[in-house]
């Protein structure tokens, strides 16, 4: 399915399935993009997938591309009513037989900013290789930010052997957000990260929920090549529990913050630039700076 504009404002992909909306197969994918042009638009090519339960699995692709727009285009993936509705389940999971992950991306190449993925459903699950990227790759001097990454659940986030990233090669990294009522889970591997390679910083990441967050051989980091890093920010009402992984900020550095009624660390790092931030046994708040 493709959609494509080369002037004037871009393509729009709208698909509402009452039930479930399956992406299965090594050939399938949702593609939205605006390709050089002339017109007067502002908007990039955008996605909308309504549905109760969608899945993503086998290698397959729902991407927004944008060059030489001012806005980047969005993937949304919510409730079969559209705007301000979850989805009951959300999974994006596995790669094809050449190794290329199911993935969810957007991507600009322009001094507007990337476009935007927004995820909303009562389970959402990333996992077995599968990624998330929202991207700005122009080196103009004045390139667009990376895209912003929203994870937003009334119940679990599952990320597992999976990648969530907003990179920018010159503009500021997006930022990440995660923000479970149930809770938030990273296990096997998984890596979240905001990234800026040129003279701007790196996006800030924030894990936000009403019960608890757990890392297991996990890594979250804010990278940035000549600027600061972005925040790090976990709250949790009950628990944040770390097993064998690191939070990390680089370069100029930014902060590490955790709120939580208790907290188990063990076998983890928290790292900024070259030296290592203390790590607090128990508590209810405390900052890395």
């Amino acid at each position: 399915m493709d959609a494509r504009a080369t002037s004037g404002e871009g393509g729009i992909i709208t698909v509402t399935a009452s039930e479930a909306l399956n992406i299965l197969g090594q050939l399938s994918q949702i593609t939205a993009a605006r390709k050089r042009g002339r017109g007067s638009g502002t908007r990039g090519a955008s996605i909308e997938l309504n549905t109760i339960q969608f899945t993503l699995t086998g290698g397959d692709l729902v991407d927004a591309q944008n060059n030489r727009t001012f806005l980047g285009g969005t993937v949304t993936i919510q409730g079969p009513e559209g705007s301000g509705t979850e989805a009951e389940s959300i999974m994006i999971t596995g790669q094809d037989g050449f190794g290329n992950p199911s993935k969810i991306s957007t991507a600009t190449n322009s001094q507007g900013p990337g476009g935007n993925i927004m995820l909303h459903a009562q389970q959402i699950a990333v996992g077995n290789g599968a990624s998330i990227t929202a991207s700005s790759a122009s080196q103009e001097m004045r390139a667009g930010s990376g895209g912003d990454i929203v994870l937003a659940s009334s119940g679990f986030i599952f990320i597992d052997e999976a990648t969530i990233t907003s990179a920018a090669q010159e503009g500021t990294g997006g930022n990440v957000t995660f923000t479970a009522q149930g809770g938030i889970v990273l296990a096997n591997t998984a890596t979240v990260t905001t990234k800026a390679e040129g003279l701007g910083n790196a996006g800030d990441i924030h894990f936000k929920t009403a019960g608890s967050i757990k890392f297991a051989d996990s890594l979250v980091s804010t990278l940035a090549t000549r600027a600061d890093g972005g925040n790090i920010k976990l709250t949790a009402v009950n628990t944040i529990r770390m097993i064998n992984s690191m939070l990390t900020s680089s370069v100029s550095g930014g902060e590490t913050t955790w709120a939580a009624t208790s907290a188990s660390i063990r076998n983890s790092s928290f790292c900024k630039t070259a030296g290592f931030w203390r790590t607090p046994s128990k508590g209810r708040a405390g900052t890395f700076p």
